[in-house]
């Protein structure tokens, strides 16, 4: 399961969104940017490739109804 949470400012001013990929990874450690966007954006990106090494690796990733996964749907195609 991935999870994606909210980002939230610190008290230094920078930015941190928090990240897991239960069953590959589990909690990750938080992303940081300079704003929540940048910070949102470099977390979405870090999943999109994690998953991707995944599926280069010969493996496949699986919904919970153990249906594939759809990652093109998600990420377009890896360039």
């Amino acid at each position: 399961m991935l999870e994606i949470g909210l980002p939230y400012e610190t008290s230094e001013g920078a930015w941190r969104t928090p990240v897991a990929l239960h069953g590959l990874h589990g909690r990750l450690c938080d992303i940081f940017g300079e704003d929540s966007m940048q910070s949102l954006s470099l977390a979405v990106e870090m999943v999109h490739s994690l998953l991707y090494s995944v599926i280069e690796n010969g493996e496949k990733l699986l919904e919970v109804d153990g249906d594939e996964f759809p990652i093109e749907a998600y990420f377009g195609k890896k360039p």
